[in-house]
């Protein structure tokens, strides 16, 4: 869970962590690896972070209060964390160093804090896990008491004003208050970003929940570079694409037990398994099934994604030819021949599909983007993405690519190249396969 660096797999007999079997090339992508107990990602290994502090040799005289330690002759300023090319020790939460701060180098970098202006926002904080255990002792705490037997029910409310809008050269990220919409059961946040969930009864299950993730507006380059291994001509040109409006959008693949409660029947080859996705479903077959939902459900609104939509989010703002990484293994991905894996490691082709949810996430929340089964997508097919739209919508039409229907994702029988984020095949509307399946968008108004 740390990028550090370890001399031949090992760091000394104290720090016995075992690093990734290739030689470190730089610092990755943020938010790759799992956050801390508060959700920060990074905190130890990476890059080193800038603090506002100059350095002192020791804590003798050191602030009590949190406050910056600033001292005008200091020698330099205060770097925290470890880095991608130091050893496992300088990665500890207490390990400090420093450095003139005019240095730069390609292991230092910084994160930014704000202030809150008087009481934390909400009036009565809620306890953090690291403080519970103190709340918890005090003999006179009826209210903290409350705060920890409430659990996830503390809340806190934002502070009064308008939505907000931070943009990147990427992405846009609105800030406020958001009502769960009235065809939700459930929304909220975790690490990966917004999600809500819908509820269906079912006669043969109990009542089956769908999430759906939040992906916001922003732009990408589309399609794979010239050199990218593994490459296919329908790939390109690369083009950049902006996406003006954010949607929702499955965090899996359609599953059978919802196809069922749905559709009253499940074509699926495989089964006999809780949580499968529905298989051997054409499109339309799909879109069938997403006029039914709809139909039952006011104001659900689902469709299929656009062939960009799908790429944007399965990239989650990653370039690689994966979103985890530049290779895949079957810990990973469910797919089939032509599998890279790491020397000496022990994979086992699944010769089927896996539950969804079962394999890691996407940076955004999105189980298996990659391999497991193609999933069918609104666009007409085209051999290339000359013409093709650069505003997210589909590209509907019946130019060269004639009536076919564009599938993305790869499948549990597949080889890893046709499970690159960039990956993309046509097939005619009715085609029925057991690797073919499809997640369901719904775009907000």
């Amino acid at each position: 869970g740390v990028d550090f660096e370890l001399a031949n797999g090992y760091d000394n007999k104290i720090w016995e962590e075992k690093q990734y079997s290739q030689s470190p090339a730089g610092s990755h992508p943020v938010a790759r690896k799992a956050p801390n107990a508060w959700g920060l990602y990074d905190m130890i290994g990476n890059v080193w972070e800038w603090c506002e502090d100059h350095w002192h040799g020791d804590y003798s005289g050191s602030p009590a209060d949190g406050s910056a330690w600033l001292d005008p002759d200091g020698p330099g300023r205060v770097l925290r964390g470890g880095s991608w090319i130091d050893p496992a020790r300088l990665c500890r939460s207490a390990a400090r160093s420093v450095l003139d701060p005019d240095g730069r180098d390609d292991y230092f970098g910084f994160r930014c804090a704000r202030v809150q202006a008087g009481a934390e926002p909400g009036g009565s904080r809620r306890i953090r896990p690291a403080e519970r255990r103190i709340a918890a002792s005090l003999s006179g705490g009826a209210g903290a008491r409350r705060l920890i037997a409430g659990g996830p029910e503390a809340r806190a409310s934002l502070p009064p004003g308008s939505p907000f809008v931070i943009r990147s050269d990427c992405e846009h990220l609105t800030f406020g208050l958001m009502t769960r919409p009235p065809w939700a059961s459930a929304m909220g946040r975790d690490r990966f970003g917004l999600w809500t969930e819908f509820q269906l009864d079912a006669k043969a299950w109990p009542p089956i929940k769908q999430r759906m993730r939040w992906i916001p507006p922003g732009r990408f380059m589309m399609g794979s570079p010239e050199d990218e291994p593994g490459r296919w001509p329908d790939e390109g040109p690369q083009h950049l694409v902006t996406l003006s409006t954010g949607f929702w959008l499955f965090d899996t693949a359609c599953t059978q037990q919802l196809w069922q409660a749905v559709m009253g029947e499940n074509p699926s080859r495989f089964g006999a398994e809780p949580g499968l996705p529905v298989d051997s479903v054409s499109w339309n077959d799909c879109n069938a099934f997403i006029q039914r939902i709809n139909a039952a459900n006011p104001g659900l609104g689902l469709i299929l994604p656009s062939e960009t939509q799908w790429e944007y989010a399965c990239r989650a703002g990653t370039t690689t030819p994966f979103s985890l990484g530049l290779d895949i293994t079957l810990r990973d991905v469910n797919f089939s021949v032509g599998r890279p894996h790491k020397e000496g490691e022990e994979v086992e082709f699944k010769d089927r599909p896996v539950s969804v949810g079962t394999l890691p996430a996407n940076p955004w929340g999105l189980h298996e983007m990659h391999g497991n089964l193609w999933e069918w997508c609104a666009d007409h097919s085209h051999p290339n993405y000359e013409g093709a739209p650069i505003d997210g919508s589909p590209w509907l039409d019946h130019g060269e690519g004639g009536a076919g229907r564009v599938l993305r994702g790869g499948s549990w029988i597949g080889p890893a190249r046709s499970c690159r984020s960039a990956a993309r095949i046509g097939l005619v509307p009715a085609g029925r396969g057991d690797r073919l399946g499809f997640r369901c968008a719904r775009v907000q108004a």
